[in-house]
């Protein structure tokens, strides 16, 4: 028998969401064989209930998609009849009791939050999100989803290539604390004898990965980032955004998992030895949200409501273009010297109008709030829940609202380099894009690179404006800022480098100036 928990005179779905069913005292069963033949005419409920921890489940539309089946197979009225003789509420009084919900369970009160932090959850929705994530563990474990051989261990991720292949991440600092405007290091795989941001130099490469300041916070920051060369040549840039609890697990995760499925998954590099780079994109995205599913589960880390942004750059030196991959609000720009920007991602927001129309269909709603300084705050959440909260349309991870339009599915552009002989790429965290418009960012980046300023001293300059603007407008407030800043150089032999601490063969670019050079061996 399946039964749906009865609390304080509603019955209550266990795992799938918000009272739907119930009348007065008495809870409904849904396994019962007269409530079957009510939905379907005799045959069983199926697909409709689901076992968990014992209780039932049923969703509103999944009990007005009964209602239509049984009408349509028996004629109309049919259900509301049985269901009158099973003492089962007619969907009159289920839309009345949604209406309920969603007067009663209105958005937290933001006015005493920053209103950059994560959404509050309630603690009854805090464990219903945990019984997701229960249902989500018992669920793979018996269809056993996963094949083996394509999970990413932490193991193969150190395991990175050898010769001409390598890759730089971020390296998280011991325990699960980190100090506010903490500047983390790289480190490179396989191993090299110097440091991560030395060894970035000598790609003529400028990265940074900072936490911010949110009061006395000392978790740990979340973003992250990664560069990486494949075999095939392709270089690979990741930088994700992420949030809810524990958001750094699932943004590190993904700045190593995505240029690891580039270069190993079987699919991705057919595609991209057929110049089919968007292609390859999106089905990395498709295994890294896989993986993320699978690894939460082994190391039982909650993606209910938690994740991030997705930014993915694959260049080519052999290829007139650059394609960019983003989920969510972190953003790329192309610059050019004396043109400025000449291109640019697009933040992936609710109030856009085609992202709303897919969240509205799909079951989310997006919740406006507007501050007392004119800010307009716009946030997703299920209909008639308070959560996630989310101030994006697409991203990583956060499995509650995956069915709901919340898609990790990227937007994909192809930057066509044709006529540049200079063109150089950066992408930042909305740590940098909350205050600083694109084309004043753009113009200082262009200024430092012309009058001689590294591409690393560049990254360090601009995280010092960006952290001015916040100052300026949030007091005691800063969000995490990670920059990533390079050339885009085309056509340019490939060039062995000897040994480097015994196993790195590579590539190294020297950049002066007035151009660039490229030193070899």
């Amino acid at each position: 028998r399946t039964e749906i928990a009865h609390v304080e005179g509603s019955c209550v779905p266990y795992a799938l969401g918000p009272p739907v069913l119930g009348v007065g005292a008495m809870a409904v069963n849904f396994a019962s064989p007269s409530f079957a033949r009510a939905t379907s005419g005799g045959g069983t409920f199926g697909p409709y209930v689901t076992p968990a921890s014992g209780a039932g489940t049923v969703r509103f539309v999944e009990a007005l998609d009964a209602r239509m089946r049984c009408d349509s197979q028996t004629g109309p009225g049919t259900f509301a009849r049985r269901a009158s003789e099973e003492h089962i509420p007619s969907l009159e009084i289920v839309e009345s009791r949604q209406r309920t919900w969603k007067r009663v369970q209105s958005m937290p009160d933001m006015r005493e939050e920053n209103r950059h932090d994560d959404v509050h959850i309630h603690p009854k929705d805090q464990a219903y999100l945990h019984t997701l994530h229960e249902t989500l563990k018992r669920s793979q474990g018996e269809s056993n989803e996963f094949d083996e051989k394509s999970v990413i261990t932490m193991d193969k991720l150190d395991d990175w290539g050898s010769g001409d292949s390598w890759h730089v991440c971020v390296q998280l600092p011991p325990g699960d604390r980190e100090l506010g405007f903490a500047t983390r290091s790289f480190k490179v795989r396989p191993k090299v004898s110097e440091k991560g941001t030395a060894f970035l130099a000598e790609q003529g490469v400028g990265m940074i990965n900072t936490k911010g300041c949110k009061g006395q916070d000392m978790s740990l920051g979340q973003d992250a980032c990664s560069l990486s060369r494949l075999t095939s040549g392709w270089e690979v840039f990741c930088l994700m955004d992420g949030h809810g609890h524990q958001g750094h697990w699932p943004a590190n995760h993904s700045t190593r998992t995505m240029p690891y499925v580039l270069q190993n998954n079987a699919g991705c590099v057919t595609m991209l030895k057929q110049g089919q780079a968007s292609a390859a994109l999106h089905h990395a995205f498709e295994k890294v949200q896989s993986n993320l599913v699978y690894e939460s589960l082994a190391k039982d880390m909650e993606l209910q409501v938690a994740g991030c942004t997705g930014l993915c750059i694959l260049m080519h030196e052999q290829q007139h273009a650059v394609w960019v991959a983003t989920a969510g609000d972190t953003r790329a720009l192309l610059l050019c010297p004396g043109r400025g920007v000449l291109a640019q991602t697009m933040d992936h927001k609710p109030g856009l109008e085609g992202e709303r129309e897919r969240l509205e269909s799909l079951g989310c709603e997006i919740v406006r709030t507007e501050h007392e300084d004119g800010f307009i705050e716009e946030r997703v959440n299920i209909q008639g829940q308070d959560f996630p909260g989310l101030c994006m349309s697409r991203s990583l991870g956060d499995l509650a609202v995956k069915e709901h339009g919340v898609t990790h599915d990227p937007d994909v552009v192809e930057w066509n380099l044709e006529g540049l002989d200079k063109a150089y790429i950066l992408a930042c965290s909305d740590g940098v894009w909350e205050f600083l418009k694109n084309d004043d960012v753009g113009e200082f980046v262009l200024a430092e690179l012309e009058s001689g300023t590294s591409y690393q001293e560049v990254c360090e300059q601009l995280l010092h404006k960006a952290r001015e603007s916040w100052e300026r407008f949030e007091d005691e407030y800063c969000d995490d800022i990670t920059i990533i800043l390079a050339p885009i150089i085309r056509n340019r032999p490939l060039a062995r480098a000897g040994c480097l601490g015994g196993c790195f063969m590579g590539l190294r670019r020297m950049f002066g100036c007035g151009g660039v050079k490229v030193k070899t061996a």
